[in-house]
């Protein structure tokens, strides 16, 4: 493809001059775009942590009172009595209070069936079934357990999220109206209570978006740096410009650097707001703030020299597309962020360990929830994404670069 001509008189450093100058001029005139391209990174961490990981609200929840078809008015203050008849009407309401308090609606239906029947048509994520007459034999709580009529449950798991929180909600509420009617008995405070739960990191509510963010800050800034290189590169690429400046006599390898160069400009100011937005949110110290930067900094570096390989390599812009998703899409699968690594096969843990992400994903993940970093992270979050830059800059310059230059 290109041709290698005379060589000019012009030294090393007025040509990358001129090429700083080149690669500037294009910003400027696509500055609508670069501006763009520098806050994309905060709108979509924005919009992830609106719309991703966050506590459920809004579920409903089907339950009906057996031989009730009346609708059910709860009180708002529920009475605890030891030894009522039933407790199926006060452990209806104290559920329904308390999920309510969780965002929880529940939809009152006249029989079990038609209960049942909106959790298979979608309409609801559970059932809940009370029998008309619930006693609760605190003193013969072994006797005749078989026997003894039960509330039933009855849950759409296809989005085990969704029925996890419900049945956390409901077994939650389950306990407290035991505990609260076992002390209308005498019995001590707490005694039904018998493992003490407590979150040293994070939160025991069902949410994971501040959780997952750390990772998906380092994801989201590999791939757009990724892109932003292949799609400038390819460019240049199409129009005969890398061509042009090889004919020229600049080495194909002082472009692709300043090239690069010019672009860390904008991955900088990416970098720069997503720490910002980190720094918000988590409050670091100042040092977990620079160990922070310096690794998202070296994984967007690690991402452009995989944009520069992408396009070299690709002879059309559809080629770089294809190319890019197939390394987005298992680097972005086995960083760990969606699910733990410990449930892959084996073979795919230790390729996922080898990835320049899952090592950064890790150690940020560290920085910001723990405070500090586990065993080897941060070597490993540096030595990782060090050589797979050094071994793809090697392949460029002695494979791909040489078989350019052929062509």
């Amino acid at each position: 493809m290109f041709s290698h001509q005379s060589k000019t008189e012009a030294t090393t450093k007025e040509k990358w001059n001129a090429l700083l100058f080149k690669n500037l001029m294009v910003l400027r005139r696509h500055r609508v775009f670069m501006f763009f391209n520098a806050i994309l990174p905060i709108i979509n961490f924005i919009i992830f942590f609106n719309a991703i990981g966050r506590p459920l609200a809004g579920i409903h929840v089907a339950f009906n009172l057996e031989s009730s078809g009346t609708p059910i008015s709860c009180p708002n203050d529920i009475i605890y009595i030891c030894n009522q008849p039933s407790h199926s009407l006060s452990l209806l309401c104290h559920i329904k209070h308390q999920l309510e308090k969780q965002e929880i609606v529940l939809d009152q239906f006249k029989d079990a069936e038609r209960a049942v029947d909106s959790v298979h048509t979608g309409k609801n994520a559970a059932a809940l079934s009370f029998p008309e007459n619930l006693t609760i034999a605190w003193s013969q709580m072994d006797s005749g357990s078989d026997k003894q009529d039960k509330v039933r449950m009855f849950q759409d798991w296809t989005n085990r999220h969704v029925a996890e929180t419900v049945q956390l909600a409901v077994t939650k509420s389950t306990i407290s109206y035991v505990q609260n009617t076992l002390e209308t008995c005498g019995a001590a405070a707490g005694s039904a209570q018998w493992i003490d739960f407590s979150a040293m990191l994070g939160t025991l509510d069902m949410a994971s978006h501040l959780t997952m963010l750390p990772a998906m800050v380092v994801i989201t800034l590999h791939f757009l740096a990724l892109a932003l290189t292949a799609d400038l590169l390819v460019t240049e690429k199409e129009q005969g410009l890398l061509q042009r400046d090889w004919t020229a006599g600049v080495p194909t390898t002082l472009a692709l650097a300043a090239q690069i160069c010019v672009q860390s400009l904008i991955v900088f100011i990416q970098v720069s707001s997503s720490v910002a937005l980190l720094v918000f949110l988590y409050l670091p110290t100042v040092k977990i703030v620079i160990l922070t930067t310096f690794i998202i900094l070296l994984q967007c570096w690690c991402g452009m020299v995989w944009g520069a390989v992408i396009s070299l390599a690709c002879r059309t812009r559809e080629q770089v597309i294809q190319a890019a998703l197939a390394i987005i899409f298992p680097m972005f699968l086995m960083a760990g962020v969606l699910w733990p690594r410990t449930t892959m096969p084996v073979v795919l843990q230790y390729l996922a360990e080898c990835l320049p992400l899952t090592p950064a994903c890790d150690a940020v993940r560290d920085l910001m929830l723990r405070g500090h970093l586990v065993g080897w992270g941060f070597l490993r979050a540096v030595i990782v994404p060090g050589a797979w830059i050094s071994g793809l800059l090697i392949l460029s310059k002695y494979h791909i670069l040489k078989k350019l230059h052929r062509d």
